[in-house]
């Protein structure tokens, strides 16, 4: 068969066209899903035999992260487009917990516990570090 691309940029490209093409049909399918939980839970079991499988995995789920970030960080569009799908799951699940006032009741509790269980150095860490750091990334980009 003649190939169907005119080089080998264009023919990586091609694949992963129509690789994204056949995940958004199978994706949503019941039998796509009981087979992606399935090797989750045998990757968890594997992970929690063996140590190192278990490091490993977890070293390549940095990497894929960083990778994602770095990417969202360069493209401006893009960023906007995931801030703006966070903002819209994280409304959806707060009006799912307020809807229900015992969910939304142990909603506080939870969270009240949480914040009374940090100590010093988690506190500043996770507010007053990050609030300086965005503060200073938003003086940085006007």
């Amino acid at each position: 068969m003649p190939a169907k691309t005119c080089s080998e940029a264009c023919r990586s490209a091609r694949a992963a066209r129509r690789e994204r093409e056949r995940y958004a049909q199978i994706k949503n399918t019941d039998d796509f899903k009981a087979k992606r939980a399935d090797y989750l839970r045998r990757l968890d079991a594997a992970m929690a035999a063996d140590p190192d499988l278990a490091e490993s995995v977890r070293k390549t789920r940095r990497r894929a992260v960083r990778a994602w970030r770095e990417r969202q960080l360069a493209d401006p569009a893009l960023r906007g487009k995931y801030r703006m799908r966070a903002r819209q799951a994280e409304q959806r699940r707060l009006e799912r917990i307020r809807s229900d006032p015992d969910a939304y009741a142990k909603h506080l509790r939870k969270q009240r516990a949480w914040y009374h269980a940090l100590s010093d150095d988690e506190y500043q860490r996770i507010f007053v570090s990050a609030r300086e750091e965005r503060n200073r990334r938003y003086k940085n980009n006007d």
